[in-house]
């Protein structure tokens, strides 16, 4: 009996046990959604730097839409709350993106924003 296909199909379902993602925090894509459409992003981050109270727990929203085949405006607020008892909302940024190139597979976008 051959064993790589046993052993590929177990290394498989531990991957996802080894990958930490992360939000996209400077980088971004150049694709936009597309005249009229939208598109509501989701995120959450604990942070603990103190074993006692030094947590932080940050929870964010990005609601996307397309202006035209090219342009996306943005609204991204997020909230924090913190075990020192500090919370309230953080940096909200609102901003366009917009695709000035698309020449086959290349795209080239700019991403002006107000925090």
């Amino acid at each position: 009996m051959n064993k790589l296909p046993v052993l590929a199909a177990v290394a498989v379902l531990y991957v996802p046990l080894a990958v930490h993602a992360t939000q996209p925090l400077v980088s971004d894509d150049p694709n936009v959604q597309g005249r009229g459409h939208w598109q509501l992003e989701l995120g959450a981050q604990r942070t603990a730097w103190q074993p006692a109270t030094g947590w932080q727990q940050e929870g964010d929203a990005t609601l996307t839409y397309g202006l035209n085949d090219q342009t996306d405006v943005y609204l991204s607020p997020s909230y924090v709350h913190g075990g020192d008892s500090s919370s309230g909302w953080n940096d909200t940024e609102v901003g366009l993106k917009w695709r000035f190139v698309q020449y086959g597979p290349v795209s080239l976008a700019l991403k002006p924003r107000l925090i």
